[in-house]
């Protein structure tokens, strides 16, 4: 696959739960537009599918990658070309969950496409790190988290809209009010 990329390869090999590889954990569903698509109909395809990241492919490489945010900025009449951003940053399978969210933080950064060699085979975004998260929380090992806001240890998650920070879903602002929540 040629194209306007940089591949990130691992070079730690730990054996821990929080150093699983991206592979364990990628999306392999990829949705693709050229960059000569329409914003419009890129706007209504994801709209459609509900999908956030679309990977720019053109005469077979990955030339750039663009968000929903991103289409939605842009005026509709518009190619794909004039709000995607490149080159892409890539992964490697190898690499594992936590240096892929490291090289998000560090490039700003919501989704990394996943290649090997030349092929692209799949995408890990910030959704999924934010679910493997709560998977995490919602371990035994992890039972006695509580939420630095207000003390609570029920529905607590580190999530990547609080930079990590253990909150409930109330304090950080999804799920039922404090009050109600916490049965006051």
């Amino acid at each position: 696959m040629s194209g306007n990329r940089k591949v990130y390869r691992s070079e730690s090999k730990t054996e821990h739960a929080e150093s699983r590889s991206v592979a364990e954990v990628m999306g392999t569903h990829l949705f693709t537009v050229t960059p000569d698509t329409g914003v419009a109909a890129a706007i209504r395809l994801a709209d459609n599918k509900k999908v956030s990241f679309f990977l720019v492919v053109d005469d077979g490489g990955l030339t750039g990658i663009v968000c929903d945010r991103d289409l939605h900025s842009a005026r509709s009449n518009t190619l794909v070309s004039d709000c995607m951003s490149s080159p892409v940053l890539c992964i490697s399978p190898e690499t594992t969950v936590d240096e892929a969210e490291g090289i998000m933080d560090e490039n700003a950064v919501d989704c990394l496409p996943v290649v090997t060699g030349q092929f692209l085979v799949g995408m890990i975004t910030r959704e999924n790190l934010s679910k493997l998260d709560v998977a995490s929380v919602r371990r035994p090992s992890n039972h006695n988290l509580n939420c630095v806001a207000c003390g609570s240890s029920w529905r607590v998650s580190r999530d990547f809209r609080s930079n990590w920070i253990p909150l409930c879903g109330g304090c950080l602002g999804i799920g039922a009010g404090p009050a109600k929540r916490h049965g006051n």
